[in-house]
């Protein structure tokens, strides 16, 4: 199995920043939402030249009881409503948004992948949606 930790260190800082911005929408400039069971949190993230990335925004809105039940919208109105004031609240503008899954819906499988050289690693020859696992 691959531990990307290794893997990583292995690379040089810049290509592992590299790496690392690849998994974001292009631009300088992210938003991170995050759901929670009691509260919508939102940050706004710009990267400068000289201080590199800055946090911008952060802005918290409480969410009522059941909402958001072990991971699950459950009142998926209201979670949408409290979104839309989240964001009005913050005053953030940008559409995009980095977000992450958590809870019962998320599958979490073990694979093993052959030795690759760095350039498979940056550019693998095949993409996940080929991928059965």
């Amino acid at each position: 199995m691959v531990d990307i930790k290794n893997v990583l260190s292995g690379f040089k800082p810049a290509i592992v920043l590299d790496i690392f911005k690849s998994l974001f929408p292009a631009g300088k400039e992210l938003v991170g939402l995050d759901i929670g069971s009691n509260s919508l949190k939102l940050v706004e993230i710009v990267e400068t030249p000289k201080k590199g990335y800055v946090l911008t925004r952060f802005s918290r809105i409480p969410l009522a009881r059941g909402v958001v039940v072990d991971g699950m919208p459950v009142e998926q109105q209201e979670l949408t409503l409290k979104i839309k004031e989240l964001f009005k609240q913050s005053k953030c503008k940008r559409k995009g948004i980095v977000t992450s899954l958590s809870g019962h819906s998320v599958i979490v499988k073990k694979v093993s992948f052959p030795a690759m050289d760095d350039a498979e690693l940056l550019f693998p020859p095949w993409t996940m949606g080929n991928c059965v696992i």
